[in-house]
C-alpha cells in the first residue's frame, strides 16, 4: 500500500518551503540579536557609569536572549549547509530577503561583538586600577609598621634624651 500523497510530501520539504522557513528563522535571529544589540548599548552606558548592580541585571537580561538565540541556531543548523542551494532554488524576493537577513544578522553580530570587546578593554582597565588601589592600601600598613618598628628599636637602643636641660647644670 501506498502512502497518501500528503505524508509524502511532508517527508521531503519544497525548495521554497524551506526557504520560507529558513527566513522565518533567520527572521527570529534578527529579532534577538536586535534585542541584545539594544542590551549591549545598556552595558556599554552603565560599565561607563560604574554601576555594577545594574551592569548584573543587564548581564541576566542578555542570558535569556542568548538562551533563545542558542535554541534558534541549532533550528536553522540542519539547514545552515544548504543554505545557498535553498537560496538558488527559491523565488527571487525570497532569495533577496534571505541574503538581506543573512547581512543584517552578520552586522549585528559583528557590532555586538565589537561593543562586548570594548567594555571588556573597559572592565579590565577598571579592575587594574583597584588593583593599583589595593597595592597601594596593602603597602600602607607595612610601610607605617616599619615606621613603627625603627622608631621602637631606636628608643631601645639608646637612652632618652633629657628634654630640657638647666643651663647651669
Amino acid at each position: 500500500m501506498t502512502p497518501p500523497p500528503a505524508a509524502m510530501s511532508s517527508a521531503v520539504e519544497a525548495p521554497h518551503d524551506e526557504c520560507g522557513r529558513l527566513i522565518a528563522m533567520l527572521t527570529r535571529q534578527r529579532d534577538l540579536y536586535r534585542a541584545l544589540g539594544g542590551l549591549s548599548e545598556k552595558q556599554q552606558a552603565i560599565i561607563a557609569e560604574g554601576q555594577t548592580e545594574q551592569l548584573l541585571a543587564v548581564l541576566s537580561e542578555r542570558q535569556v536572549i542568548v538562551d533563545q538565540l542558542t535554541q534558534t541556531n541549532n533550528e536553522i543548523a540542519p539547514l545552515r549547509g544548504r543554505m545557498s542551494e535553498i537560496a538558488e532554488a527559491a523565488p527571487d524576493d525570497q532569495r533577496d530577503r534571505l541574503r538581506g537577513l543573512v547581512t543584517e544578522v552578520q552586522g549585528l553580530l559583528e557590532s555586538i561583538i565589537q561593543r562586548d570587546e570594548a567594555d571588556r578593554q573597559t572592565l579590565e582597565s577598571s579592575k587594574a586600577k583597584v588593583n593599583q588601589e589595593l597595592a597601594k592600601v596593602n603597602t600602607a600598613p607595612a610601610a607605617i609598621n616599619a615606621y613603627k618598628a625603627n622608631a621602637y628599636a631606636g628608643a631601645a637602643v639608646r637612652p632618652a634624651a633629657a628634654r630640657f636641660t638647666d643651663s647651669r647644670g
